[in-house]
């Protein structure tokens, strides 16, 4: 399991710091699994930062061969106040390039206009998309 660093408040993330302990054993899907528990409307993939390629390689697996530094652990900081650039931005200097992705009633679209925005707006507006944007049968 990835540990997760901090108690929080599921109603108001932005008050706590929550950083994610990454070391030899962490994998990508342990590290999607943890940010999707947290922010149920934002989705992270990783991709292989040697690829110029459009259709980049997207990664998966153990990440302990992908970090840039050769520390034991790290932590990469993703309380609900900081923003979807500054948390891309501390994957690339571990190494791994990241991407953060809304969610938009059932398809996920990227944040590009929206890079400065905290994390806890993003996923608050991909509920609101998503409620809006979901069949009236399947609305409460």
């Amino acid at each position: 399991m990835l540990p997760l660093f901090s108690g929080y408040n599921r109603n108001n993330l932005k008050e706590y710091e929550m950083k994610l302990l990454i070391n030899d054993n962490t994998t990508t899907e342990k590290i999607q699994e943890v940010f999707g528990s947290l922010y149920p409307f934002l989705r992270i993939i990783f991709y292989a930062q040697e690829t110029a390629h459009p259709q980049r390689r997207l990664v998966n697996g153990n990440v302990a061969h992908l970090l840039a530094h050769a520390e034991e652990y790290c932590f990469v900081d993703i309380s609900g106040h900081r923003t979807v650039s500054e948390v891309e931005a501390d994957f690339l200097s571990l190494g791994l390039q990241a991407q953060i992705l809304r969610k938009s009633g059932s398809v996920w679209i990227e944040t590009l206009l929206t890079r400065n925005w905290p994390l806890e707006r993003q996923n608050h507006e991909g509920e609101l998309l998503s409620a809006a944007l979901a069949p009236v049968s399947s609305r409460k």
